[in-house]
């Protein structure tokens, strides 16, 4: 009985040490679940873009500094009702701008409740995935969609009357099945509202050049810079490519999107040529020297801004160097000489070919773009007449028809559309020896093409409304919309006659 007693008074020995070690044991994992519980719960420190920028700068061997004040700038919110921006001028080719992520707006939006699941854990991002982040956005609704047409102007008669043939007939193959055709914004680089302000969806941006709002010598010099300010507006943001044109455009057919991967696509102008005899040397001078592609000229694309279908990324990369090249040309009097008026054109080029942008460049019949009667005997596949070229009709010595855009520059011409429409061409040829100024035949096929596209001006001009006019004769009054510069116009009131 004692021996009994003793075996049982040495097992009690060894199991309490155990309880104790097993209840230790519960308590110890139960507060270490419910500390783990608590920090899911408790929302965490975000890390800011700024933040994020220097944990990129840090991976990539950059300076913070300059990191953190590139994302401040590129990832602060716009606010409600923006300042002008305020045109820089540039003397000469500066150093190839880096760019990391690039005029991207992040909205930023409350975290989600944290959930219970034990699985969850914060991530922070990497150098790398900072580099490569997308924009967040609210919803999918903002994000840019379909071709968006933007045509440049500083808001003069002359161009004002091209535009509102071309916008007018723009509204028509927009609205046809199939089209991509989604959002159209008119650029005015000018310092006061114009005529077309109500009538013609417009982004309005300070000239480069004031003098460049009534007369210049080459008010498309403004051009780049105004490109420049748009990029940088929630305009610009409508579109996943964006189709540059000109006014004196004639729309006769819709586009589509451009399968995924395309080039950007240009047309093809014979007389932008890089190597011209005289302008190698000028080609070479005028590249950016840090630029991130060697001199290449036959990179260079044989184009020009206009027409040009462009992803919206890919024009954001090449707009800087574009306008510094342009602004290069104009201090550099031998350029300015050997590149005439197409130096801008040029400029565009070589920035598309310093940037890496490509561009596919076609010419009729291939084209999407533009046909070019008389040039063109037939619209062929393009979307768009361009009346660059005028047409004279002749018979023996004797002059039948003839059309040509200069002489439309007064602003009646803009006010009352309908005054001096153009004249149409005969449009049966049949048994008739008729010659252009040139001394090329009008055979059957380029007399429709020539009457189909003056048929479609003239249409457009019948249909438009009178304007009450304001901002351009001496003594009557500014334009005045309500409009806020570098944003969408939205007028408050009409100057429909």
């Amino acid at each position: 009985m004692a021996r009994s007693r003793s075996s049982q008074v040495k097992i009690g020995r060894l199991l309490f040490p155990c309880l104790i070690f097993v209840v230790v044991a519960y308590i110890s994992y139960h507060v270490v679940q419910g500390v783990l519980l608590y920090s899911m719960l408790k929302p965490l420190p975000p890390v800011t873009l700024v933040q994020a920028a220097q944990t990129a700068a840090v991976g990539n061997g950059e300076q913070p500094k300059a990191r953190e004040e590139e994302a401040a700038m590129i990832f602060k919110p716009p606010p409600p009702s923006p300042p002008p921006p305020s045109p820089s001028p540039v003397i000469a080719v500066s150093s190839y701008p880096r760019l990391v992520i690039a005029h991207k707006e992040v909205e930023q939006e409350s975290p989600p409740p944290p959930t219970l699941n034990l699985e969850f854990h914060q991530v922070f991002p990497s150098a790398e995935e900072v580099k490569h982040a997308q924009p967040i956005r609210k919803s999918a609704s903002v994000r840019p969609s379909g071709i968006h047409v933007m045509a440049t102007s500083n808001g003069s008669p002359y161009l004002n009357w091209q535009t509102r043939i071309m916008y007018s007939t723009y509204k028509k193959v927009a609205a046809m099945a199939g089209s991509d055709l989604k959002h159209f914004t008119r650029l005015l680089h000018r310092r006061e509202d114009d005529d077309l302000m109500y009538e013609v969806p417009t982004v309005r941006v300070d000239s480069l050049h004031a003098a460049c709002d009534h007369w210049c010598e080459f008010p498309v010099a403004d051009r780049p810079n105004a490109v420049k300010q748009w990029m940088m507006t929630e305009d610009a943001k409508r579109g996943e490519w964006i189709l540059m044109i000109e006014t004196d455009y004639v729309w006769k057919k819709p586009l589509s999107l451009p399968p995924p991967g395309s080039n950007a696509i240009a047309f093809h102008f014979g007389y932008i040529n890089p190597k011209y005899p005289s302008l190698p040397a000028v080609m070479k001078r005028l590249w950016p020297a840090d630029a991130p592609f060697k001199f290449d000229i036959d990179a260079i694309p044989p184009s020009g801004p206009a027409p040009a279908l462009i992803r919206l990324e890919d024009l954001k990369t090449l707009t800087p160097v574009w306008e510094t090249v342009a602004a290069a040309i104009e201090a550099d009097n031998d350029a300015k000489q050997k590149l005439g008026w197409v130096r801008e054109m040029y400029a565009y080029s070589i920035a598309a070919a310093a940037t890496g942008v490509k561009h596919d460049v076609h010419e009729p019949p291939d084209t999407i773009l533009i046909a070019q009667p008389p040039a063109d005997s037939s619209i062929y596949k393009a979307a768009m007449y361009h009346y660059t070229w005028g047409s004279t009709y002749k018979q023996g010595g004797t002059t039948l028809w003839e059309f040509d855009k200069r002489p439309y520059v007064d602003a009646r011409h803009v006010r009352d559309p309908t005054w001096k429409l153009p004249a149409m061409p005969p449009k049966d040829l049949s048994g008739k020896a008729i010659k252009l100024q040139d001394g090329k035949s009008v055979n059957q096929e380029l007399g429709d093409t020539i009457w189909d596209m003056l048929n479609e001006m003239n249409l457009a001009l019948q249909s438009l409304p009178r304007l009450k006019g304001c901002g351009w004769l001496p003594r009557e009054p500014k334009c005045n919309f309500g409009c806020a510069t570098g944003v969408l116009c939205e007028p408050t009131e009409t100057n429909h006659a």
